[in-house]
């Protein structure tokens, strides 16, 4: 059995994966141990046609379709399908940095950990708008600041497009979500999450490092109030799922109250720093705003799940 598969789970990004692959198929050199898996996830450009193309090169490049569609059904199709005794994910839309295979295989190595993460920074391919921050699109911040630890619960998870998995813990605590994550073009977040706080429950040790590190792409179209928005509320929505929390009356005051809150803190404090150049920060006070969004996705998420176990129950 080989160590480590990487995993990248793909759908109609071929430039990208051009982009992802040229950076990553180098760091193989001629370790054995290592085999990269691009899954495909029902692309209908030239996806398929990219990969043979690296493969005569690399031969330990692997190719997979993945009919269902959704980013949780890739993810396990990676987990069931992959002969290793562990598995990374990257994201398709990002790519890592030149020593970024020798950082997964040292923590490895180190026996610590029965999955960690690393750091994503902002790619921004067609430029950047000039209010927009770097923290907006990076985990960097909000991580802890060691160089390398343990995950506690008072941490944040690690990004799930920047991170690995001990396959025999990952299965044991039921893998993804299908529930969660994106599909398609369709929004959708928090299968990472979900999966990490399974492992957690079930006694694994989390771990990060700030030395694992990718670049993620940020288009314009991220750079933009809207998004924030629609992103905070994707996540509020999948909260309820995410944590595995039933939608009872006293949970719903209980969370609705926390993230209110939060949204009271933070739009104080945005208010309380607000300068004299307005139109240069009116967007960032909009865009950190989001988290209203995040409150209201919350209460917006407890109707369809009711709706959704009502339906089921007919």
């Amino acid at each position: 059995m080989q160590l480590l598969t990487v995993a990248i789970c793909t759908y109609n990004r071929e430039n990208f994966l051009n982009k992802c692959l040229n950076e990553l198929l180098p760091q193989l050199g001629v370790n054995k141990n290592v085999r990269v898996l691009v899954v495909d996830n029902g692309s209908t450009d030239n996806t398929a046609e990219l990969v043979q193309k690296f493969r005569r090169e690399y031969p330990s490049l692997d190719y997979a379709f993945c009919a269902e569609q959704g980013l949780s059904y890739a993810r396990n199709y990676a987990l069931t399908h992959c002969q290793s005794k562990w598995l990374s994910f990257l994201d398709d839309d990002g790519y890592p940095e030149q020593n970024w295979l020798v950082q997964n295989l040292e923590l490895i190595n180190k026996g610590k950990y029965d999955a960690f993460g690393g750091v994503y920074l902002p790619w921004f391919k067609d430029g950047k708008k000039n209010w927009f921050k770097d923290n907006y699109e990076s985990n960097l911040f909000r991580m802890p600041q060691h160089e390398e630890t343990r995950l506690y619960p008072k941490d944040s998870y690690f990004s799930g497009g920047n991170c690995c998995f001990k396959v025999k813990a990952l299965s044991d605590s039921g893998g993804f979500p299908v529930t969660l994550g994106m599909n398609g073009k369709s929004m959708g977040y928090g299968e990472e999450l979900a999966a990490q706080r399974a492992m957690a429950i079930n006694g694994y040790t989390l771990g990060y490092s700030r030395n694992m590190v990718i670049h993620h792409c940020v288009p314009f179209s991220k750079q933009s109030i809207r998004w924030a928005w629609r992103r905070e509320y994707s996540k509020g929505k999948c909260f309820w799922l995410v944590y595995s929390k039933s939608p009872t009356l006293k949970n719903i005051i209980f969370y609705s109250k926390i993230r209110f809150k939060k949204s009271i803190r933070i739009s104080k404090s945005l208010i309380l720093n607000f300068s004299s150049d307005r139109m240069l920060l009116v967007r960032n006070v909009f865009y950190e705003m989001s988290v209203w969004a995040g409150l209201l996705g919350l209460l917006v998420g407890v109707f369809k799940l009711k709706f959704a176990n009502s339906f089921y129950k007919k």
